[in-house]
């Protein structure tokens, strides 16, 4: 074990860490950004089961439109945190959402003038890129405000304070999505969510960016030098701990996307009799407790003076190998309240993740954080296109979601094993 975590002291006015009062400003507002991501993310697969009927599209093709939003994400992660790094993550993260927000909103009204099926297909997929590069700079963002401005006994928690926005966007848009969508068809699910985005994207830019602008104008002394480093990619590459960060959120990735994009039609095709504002929301209800809770228990531990690695390690076996057997339990289970319970405990555990692999890059590489968290999602978002498309090719072959659950618990285990073997929290470069 390692001693407690102490911040140095700086002269009044020149530390780097929000204040109390800009960090119950700042974090609450990152995660209502973060709910706002995950509710335009979700317009369709929500609406997927109802839109995927009407235009007369095969799994492998919804799979497709699903999983092209990663297509996007892919591409945008490492520019992101590398821009982070430099020029401020609320600024980059604010920018991008000018965008996708509005994006959303119009997507409805773009469709109205598609003159095929064919064309609506390729018009989401269009959509579902954008959104995804553009969606692709908030995560990097995070990661990079927060090494910067809070402290590392507090990261984990703030992490997960800001990431449980997925799920309590996922919960909002399985619930009101669910009737929006049963009520006033898949074209409202849309226009709530994007105006819902509009509102958030109001108060960033009237509240959060002037103080954000603010705080970077007093530590302009500090921070001049630190924007002119260039990031020793040569130092991160042979280090087995990068490359174990790396796989470990690949394979996490891979069965959370999954998860994400097809349960609703997992439920609505083995349980057709059952409301879908049930199987929308439930398993979701204990994400957010159990990511609160999962980071402020990392953050605990480093606090009673267990070292990074162990408290990383830790959480990773409860945020990946945990819900890798609840999946091959789920494999196996024909009740749906059996089902409801074994996703909720794993979507619950999974959250964990928060507190494991997911700030790891803070602990190697403070002043790099957003570009090496970048690198990690990026490569992290591979399983977002191949493992959902390959999702919906096995339940269109094999019309079996038993096969699609046992696959993606044995990658998980995958992950949490070499990240168990080889991974590690010690500081590669400052």
């Amino acid at each position: 074990m390692s001693g407690k975590v102490t911040v140095p002291s700086l002269p009044e006015g020149k530390s780097s860490f929000w204040t109390r009062s800009e960090r119950r400003l700042c974090l609450p507002c990152l995660l209502l950004g973060a709910i706002c991501v995950y509710i335009c993310r979700q317009a369709l697969p929500i609406a997927a089961p109802d839109l995927s009927n009407h235009q007369g599209w095969s799994k492998s093709q919804t799979g497709t439109a699903l999983s092209s939003f990663f297509w996007g994400y892919m591409c945008t992660q490492i520019p992101a945190g590398y821009i982070s790094d430099r020029i401020g993550g609320i600024s980059v993260a604010t920018y991008a959402a000018c965008v996708w927000v509005p994006l959303t909103l119009i997507l409805p009204v773009l469709v109205s003038f598609s003159p095929s099926n064919t064309a609506t297909l390729w018009l989401i997929i269009a959509y579902r890129v954008m959104l995804g590069a553009l969606q692709g700079f908030y995560y990097p963002c995070i990661a990079s405000i927060l090494s910067k401005r809070v402290d590392k006994a507090g990261r984990a928690f703030s992490y997960a304070l800001c990431a449980s926005g997925t799920q309590f966007g996922v919960l909002f848009s399985g619930g009101a999505g669910s009737i929006l969508l049963e009520y006033y068809g898949w074209q409202s699910v849309f226009y709530v969510m994007g105006a819902i985005g509009m509102a958030w994207l109001v108060l960033m830019i009237t509240v959060v960016l002037p103080l954000d602008k603010q705080k970077s104008s007093q530590l302009a002394g500090l921070s001049a030098p630190e924007m002119q480093q260039s990031i020793p990619w040569g130092q991160f590459l042979p280090r087995a701990a990068f490359w174990a960060v790396i796989i470990g959120h690949i394979c996490n990735n891979n069965a959370y996307f999954i998860l994400v994009s097809w349960l609703p039609t997992y439920f609505k095709e083995t349980f057709p009799e059952e409301k879908g504002w049930v199987y929308n929301v439930i398993p979701w209800i204990a994400a957010v407790p159990c990511r609160w809770s999962g980071g402020y228990l990392a953050d605990r531990l480093i606090f009673k003076g267990y070292s990074a690695t162990f408290v990383r390690k830790f959480m990773t076996c409860l945020g990946i190998m945990l819900p890798a057997l609840g999946l091959l339990l789920i494999a196996n289970t024909q009740e749906f309240s059996t089902a409801l319970l074994l996703l909720a405990l794993s979507l619950g555990l999974n959250t964990f993740h928060s507190g494991g692999i997911m700030v790891t890059p803070q602990d190697i590489a403070p002043s790099h954080a957003g570009a090496v968290f970048g690198v990690m999602n990026s490569a992290g978002s591979i399983p977002g296109f191949v493992g959902v498309y390959f999702a919906g090719y096995i339940l269109e072959t094999t019309k079996s979601w038993a096969a699609v659950f046992y696959r993606t618990s044995l990658v998980s285990m995958f992950g949490w094993l070499v990240f168990m073997v080889f991974g590690s929290a010690k500081q590669i470069v400052p």
